[in-house]
């Protein structure tokens, strides 16, 4: 039974918003990577990618100084646009001219 467990609990799964979320108020708190990653039952490796994905400058309105905080939806965001871009196109979206060349060819010549 250990063995199945250690099997599955290596499967990786990616963070969502609700987690996201979590990791900004926890990080609000000051609460340290490790800290947070326990909580969340992540590697700490997982949570410090995230944290410098969704890390954006911000002006405090205040102070009118810039100051660097995570933000959930920021790094939602970037998840989404790096999901959107992880996606095979194929061949023939890349080569058109040469995808065309071989059609016209092939069909001059017979087999």
């Amino acid at each position: 039974m250990t063995r199945i467990k250690n099997i599955i609990s290596n499967q990786y799964h990616q963070l969502n918003f609700a987690e996201r979320g979590r990791i900004e108020a926890l990080r609000g708190l000051d609460w340290s990577i490790r800290r947070i990653a326990k909580t969340l039952h992540r590697n700490p490796s997982t949570i410090s990618r995230e944290l410098k994905r969704g890390t954006t400058t911000q002006l405090n309105a205040s102070t009118r100084i810039f100051e660097q905080s995570y933000l959930a939806e920021t790094g939602e965001a970037v998840y989404r646009k790096h999901r959107l871009n992880s996606c095979y196109s194929g061949l023939f979206d890349h080569c058109h001219l040469f995808c065309n060349a071989l059609a016209t060819a092939l069909k001059v010549r017979p087999r």
